[in-house]
Protein backbone atom coordinates (compact mmCIF):
# COMPACT_ATOMS: atom_id res chain seq x y z
CA UNK A 1 0.00 0.00 0.00
CA UNK A 2 2.14 3.11 -1.36
CA UNK A 3 -0.43 5.55 0.27
CA UNK A 4 0.00 3.72 3.67
CA UNK A 5 3.54 3.61 2.84
CA UNK A 6 4.19 7.44 2.46
CA UNK A 7 2.09 8.03 5.49
CA UNK A 8 4.88 6.35 7.67
CA UNK A 9 7.22 9.50 8.53
CA UNK A 10 3.87 11.64 9.59
CA UNK A 11 3.40 8.89 12.36
CA UNK A 12 6.86 8.63 13.38
CA UNK A 13 6.50 12.55 13.68
CA UNK A 14 3.88 11.71 16.48
CA UNK A 15 5.72 8.27 18.19
CA UNK A 16 8.35 10.73 18.73
CA UNK A 17 6.53 13.38 20.65
CA UNK A 18 8.04 13.86 23.98
CA UNK A 19 5.85 13.09 26.95
CA UNK A 20 5.47 16.69 28.06
CA UNK A 21 4.45 17.64 24.22
CA UNK A 22 1.76 14.38 24.45
CA UNK A 23 0.48 16.19 27.45
CA UNK A 24 0.19 19.41 25.97
CA UNK A 25 -1.71 17.75 22.93
CA UNK A 26 -4.22 15.93 24.87
CA UNK A 27 -4.71 19.15 26.62
CA UNK A 28 -5.57 21.08 23.36
CA UNK A 29 -7.76 18.33 22.31
CA UNK A 30 -9.94 18.34 25.45
CA UNK A 31 -9.76 22.27 24.81
CA UNK A 32 -11.21 21.88 21.64
CA UNK A 33 -13.96 19.67 22.83
CA UNK A 34 -15.00 21.19 25.50
CA UNK A 35 -15.76 24.48 22.63
CA UNK A 36 -17.36 22.05 20.53
CA UNK A 37 -19.82 20.76 23.77
CA UNK A 38 -20.15 24.59 24.89
CA UNK A 39 -21.25 25.63 21.22
CA UNK A 40 -23.81 22.12 21.38
CA UNK A 41 -25.23 23.47 24.13
CA UNK A 42 -25.68 26.83 22.60
CA UNK A 43 -27.35 25.28 19.44
CA UNK A 44 -29.65 23.43 21.93
CA UNK A 45 -30.46 26.99 23.66
CA UNK A 46 -29.11 26.20 27.51
CA UNK A 47 -26.48 29.32 26.83
CA UNK A 48 -27.89 32.04 24.93
CA UNK A 49 -24.18 33.79 25.09
CA UNK A 50 -23.31 33.86 21.01
CA UNK A 51 -19.85 33.87 22.22
CA UNK A 52 -20.32 30.59 22.58
CA UNK A 53 -20.49 29.36 19.37
CA UNK A 54 -17.90 28.11 17.33
CA UNK A 55 -19.42 29.74 14.42
CA UNK A 56 -19.75 33.49 16.05
CA UNK A 57 -17.00 35.79 14.70
CA UNK A 58 -14.65 36.92 17.88
CA UNK A 59 -16.03 34.00 19.60
CA UNK A 60 -14.56 32.03 22.13
CA UNK A 61 -13.25 29.15 19.96
CA UNK A 62 -12.70 31.95 16.91
CA UNK A 63 -10.27 33.10 19.68
CA UNK A 64 -8.79 30.41 20.76
CA UNK A 65 -8.11 29.91 17.15
CA UNK A 66 -6.36 33.13 16.75
CA UNK A 67 -4.14 31.85 19.26
CA UNK A 68 -2.92 28.80 17.99
CA UNK A 69 -1.86 30.65 14.38
CA UNK A 70 -0.16 33.07 16.41
CA UNK A 71 1.63 30.17 18.46
CA UNK A 72 2.52 28.27 14.67
CA UNK A 73 3.40 31.65 13.03
CA UNK A 74 6.10 32.13 15.49
CA UNK A 75 7.23 28.55 16.26
CA UNK A 76 8.06 28.84 11.79
CA UNK A 77 9.88 32.22 12.25
CA UNK A 78 11.67 30.95 15.14
CA UNK A 79 13.20 27.78 12.98
CA UNK A 80 13.16 29.82 10.44
CA UNK A 81 15.84 31.90 11.98
CA UNK A 82 17.58 29.00 13.96
CA UNK A 83 18.00 26.39 10.82
CA UNK A 84 18.11 29.48 8.55
CA UNK A 85 16.31 28.34 6.46
CA UNK A 86 14.16 30.35 4.27
CA UNK A 87 11.47 27.36 3.39
CA UNK A 88 10.49 27.93 7.28
CA UNK A 89 10.57 31.61 6.69
CA UNK A 90 7.64 31.26 4.14
CA UNK A 91 5.26 28.76 6.12
CA UNK A 92 5.57 31.54 8.78
CA UNK A 93 4.46 34.20 6.49
CA UNK A 94 1.36 31.90 5.30
CA UNK A 95 0.51 31.40 9.18
CA UNK A 96 0.64 35.31 9.19
CA UNK A 97 -2.22 35.53 6.37
CA UNK A 98 -4.54 32.73 7.60
CA UNK A 99 -4.72 35.05 10.93
CA UNK A 100 -4.98 37.96 8.94
CA UNK A 101 -7.21 36.54 7.25
CA UNK A 102 -9.45 35.20 9.86
CA UNK A 103 -9.00 38.24 12.22
CA UNK A 104 -9.80 40.95 10.04
CA UNK A 105 -12.27 38.53 7.49
CA UNK A 106 -10.79 38.81 4.88
CA UNK A 107 -11.84 36.07 2.42
CA UNK A 108 -15.30 37.01 3.65
CA UNK A 109 -14.61 40.91 2.28
CA UNK A 110 -13.24 39.45 -0.36
CA UNK A 111 -15.88 36.99 -2.11
CA UNK A 112 -18.61 39.43 -1.32
CA UNK A 113 -16.68 42.04 -3.46
CA UNK A 114 -15.65 39.32 -6.38
CA UNK A 115 -19.07 38.27 -6.11
CA UNK A 116 -21.02 41.34 -6.91
CA UNK A 117 -18.37 42.62 -9.64
CA UNK A 118 -18.30 39.78 -11.67
CA UNK A 119 -22.06 37.98 -11.16
CA UNK A 120 -19.97 34.59 -9.96
CA UNK A 121 -22.45 31.72 -10.01
CA UNK A 122 -22.20 28.10 -9.25
CA UNK A 123 -25.25 25.29 -8.60
CA UNK A 124 -25.60 24.64 -5.09
CA UNK A 125 -23.58 27.65 -4.17
CA UNK A 126 -23.89 31.08 -3.41
CA UNK A 127 -21.91 33.96 -5.77
CA UNK A 128 -19.88 34.97 -2.41
CA UNK A 129 -18.83 31.46 -1.58
CA UNK A 130 -17.71 31.25 -5.17
CA UNK A 131 -15.67 34.46 -4.18
CA UNK A 132 -14.33 33.16 -1.22
CA UNK A 133 -12.90 30.44 -2.85
CA UNK A 134 -11.29 32.54 -5.57
CA UNK A 135 -9.78 34.94 -3.50
CA UNK A 136 -7.93 31.59 -1.60
CA UNK A 137 -6.80 30.51 -5.44
CA UNK A 138 -5.34 33.65 -5.50
CA UNK A 139 -3.35 33.48 -2.86
CA UNK A 140 -1.96 30.27 -2.82
CA UNK A 141 -0.70 30.76 -6.23
CA UNK A 142 0.65 33.67 -4.65
CA UNK A 143 2.48 31.20 -2.19
CA UNK A 144 3.08 28.17 -3.25
CA UNK A 145 5.92 29.23 -6.14
CA UNK A 146 7.75 30.58 -3.04
CA UNK A 147 7.09 27.70 -0.80
CA UNK A 148 8.48 25.03 -3.63
CA UNK A 149 11.47 27.31 -4.22
CA UNK A 150 12.42 27.26 -0.87
CA UNK A 151 11.46 23.17 -0.95
CA UNK A 152 13.85 22.64 -3.87
CA UNK A 153 16.95 24.03 -2.34
CA UNK A 154 16.16 22.94 0.95
CA UNK A 155 18.27 20.09 2.76
CA UNK A 156 16.77 16.92 3.55
CA UNK A 157 15.53 17.31 6.64
CA UNK A 158 14.01 20.49 6.03
CA UNK A 159 12.38 18.91 3.35
CA UNK A 160 10.77 16.24 5.00
CA UNK A 161 9.18 19.10 7.54
CA UNK A 162 8.26 20.53 4.83
CA UNK A 163 6.39 17.68 3.23
CA UNK A 164 4.75 16.87 7.27
CA UNK A 165 3.61 20.62 7.30
CA UNK A 166 2.11 20.41 3.34
CA UNK A 167 -0.03 17.75 5.16
CA UNK A 168 -1.16 19.11 7.75
CA UNK A 169 -2.02 22.75 5.94
CA UNK A 170 -3.94 20.50 3.77
CA UNK A 171 -5.84 19.42 6.35
CA UNK A 172 -6.81 22.32 7.54
CA UNK A 173 -7.57 23.72 3.93
CA UNK A 174 -9.65 20.84 3.27
CA UNK A 175 -11.97 21.44 6.15
CA UNK A 176 -11.71 25.27 6.17
CA UNK A 177 -12.66 25.09 2.14
CA UNK A 178 -13.89 22.03 1.31
CA UNK A 179 -16.41 21.63 4.56
CA UNK A 180 -17.40 25.12 4.55
CA UNK A 181 -18.36 24.97 0.68
CA UNK A 182 -20.14 21.25 1.49
CA UNK A 183 -21.54 23.34 4.29
CA UNK A 184 -23.35 26.01 2.40
CA UNK A 185 -24.44 23.50 -0.09
CA UNK A 186 -26.33 21.30 2.72
CA UNK A 187 -28.37 24.55 3.71
CA UNK A 188 -31.59 24.25 4.36
CA UNK A 189 -31.05 19.78 4.82
CA UNK A 190 -31.32 18.42 8.15
CA UNK A 191 -27.16 17.89 7.36
CA UNK A 192 -26.50 21.30 7.60
CA UNK A 193 -25.69 21.36 11.48
CA UNK A 194 -23.72 18.36 11.45
CA UNK A 195 -21.72 19.60 8.37
CA UNK A 196 -21.12 23.15 9.75
CA UNK A 197 -20.00 21.13 13.26
CA UNK A 198 -17.49 18.87 11.36
CA UNK A 199 -15.96 21.57 9.35
CA UNK A 200 -15.42 23.71 13.05
CA UNK A 201 -14.09 20.60 14.44
CA UNK A 202 -11.87 19.79 11.22
CA UNK A 203 -10.33 23.23 11.54
CA UNK A 204 -9.88 22.94 15.19
CA UNK A 205 -8.19 19.76 15.09
CA UNK A 206 -5.91 20.79 12.31
CA UNK A 207 -4.68 23.66 13.90
CA UNK A 208 -3.85 21.63 16.98
CA UNK A 209 -2.15 18.96 15.37
CA UNK A 210 -0.23 21.97 13.56
CA UNK A 211 0.51 23.55 17.01
CA UNK A 212 2.03 20.52 19.17
CA UNK A 213 3.99 19.80 15.87
CA UNK A 214 5.34 22.55 14.86
CA UNK A 215 6.15 24.12 18.87
CA UNK A 216 7.94 20.55 19.16
CA UNK A 217 10.24 21.11 16.44
CA UNK A 218 11.22 24.44 17.32
CA UNK A 219 11.55 22.82 21.27
CA UNK A 220 14.23 20.37 19.12
CA UNK A 221 15.26 22.83 16.81
CA UNK A 222 19.24 22.54 18.64
CA UNK A 223 19.33 18.60 18.76
CA UNK A 224 20.88 18.09 15.16
CA UNK A 225 23.61 20.40 16.34
CA UNK A 226 24.47 18.40 19.63
CA UNK A 227 24.00 14.72 17.60
CA UNK A 228 26.74 15.68 15.11
CA UNK A 229 29.12 17.19 17.99
CA UNK A 230 28.28 13.95 19.66
CA UNK A 231 28.48 11.55 16.44
CA UNK A 232 31.99 13.30 15.71
CA UNK A 233 33.57 13.05 18.77
CA UNK A 234 32.80 9.04 18.59
CA UNK A 235 34.01 8.80 15.85
CA UNK A 236 37.90 10.34 16.73
CA UNK A 237 37.22 13.92 14.28
CA UNK A 238 37.36 15.55 17.74
CA UNK A 239 40.53 12.75 19.33
CA UNK A 240 41.36 13.29 23.17
CA UNK A 241 43.17 11.72 25.91
CA UNK A 242 40.52 9.23 26.77
CA UNK A 243 40.29 8.02 22.94
CA UNK A 244 43.97 7.64 23.21
CA UNK A 245 44.36 5.77 25.95
CA UNK A 246 41.34 3.26 25.08
CA UNK A 247 42.78 3.08 21.25
CA UNK A 248 46.39 1.54 22.11
CA UNK A 249 49.27 1.78 18.87
CA UNK A 250 48.88 -1.43 16.33
CA UNK A 251 52.12 -4.16 17.60
CA UNK A 252 55.03 -2.86 15.99
CA UNK A 253 54.69 0.96 15.92
CA UNK A 254 56.25 2.95 18.52
CA UNK A 255 54.50 5.22 20.40
CA UNK A 256 55.92 8.75 21.20
CA UNK A 257 57.02 9.29 25.20
CA UNK A 258 54.65 11.39 26.93
CA UNK A 259 56.17 14.57 28.47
Amino acid sequence: MPFVTRLQPIRNEWVKLTPAWRRRLLLLLAADLLLLLLHTAHFLHLLPDPRFSVETDGGFAEIFQYGKELFVMLAFAGLALARREPHFAVWSALFAFVLADDWLMLHEEAGAVLASRYELFVPGLRGRDVGELLFAALMGAALLPLLALTYWRADLAVRRDGRIAAVLVALLAGCGIGLDLLHQALYRTPFFVPAGMAEDGGEMLAMTLLVVWAGSRYAGRAAPAAVSSTAGRSSGLYPNRESAQSNPAPAGVVSPPRR
